[in-house]
């Protein structure tokens, strides 16, 4: 299976929600919250549930974090409610070889408040089925 993190920072590329790597703007990272620039969206693994034994069948989570402009809390909330509407609800899709069945929120939205440089704070945290294109010891559905 491919990165999860990658897959979903595809899909927010491709949703127009920020720029891989920028340094400015929305920028779209994976795993590390960057100093600069303000306004950043970050992919995080945040475990799942068990696999399937048997079939290939996976299901991965991540948490999504949204940090924007100081003192903006409005843009920032903005930005995590077009994070969630890019990517709750896809339709079912093969991306980087592997057939990505859903993807659904768990919860909604939460704020964080704000760091110590008054950037405020989002989270997002989602939970995704995916069919691996193959594996050694599970069978395909």
């Amino acid at each position: 299976m491919a990165s999860v993190l990658e897959g979903v920072r595809d899909l927010l590329v491709a949703g127009g929600v920020g720029t891989f790597g920028a340094t400015t703007g929305w920028s779209i990272h994976i795993g590390r919250m960057v100093d600069r620039p303000d306004t950043a969206v970050v992919i995080y693994p945040s475990g799942g549930q068990p696999a399937n034994p048997k079939w290939l069948l996976d299901f991965p989570s991540v948490m999504v974090q949204v940090r924007g402009n100081a003192n903006d809390y409005a843009s920032a909330f903005a930005k995590a409610e077009a994070v969630k509407s890019t990517l709750l609800g896809l339709p079912s899709q093969d991306l980087n070889g592997d057939r990505w069945v859903a993807i659904n929120l768990a919860g909604d939205i939460n704020p964080l408040g704000h760091d110590d440089s008054q950037r405020p704070l989002f989270s997002l945290n989602f939970r995704l089925i995916i069919e691996p294109a193959s594996g050694i010891n599970r069978q395909p559905l």
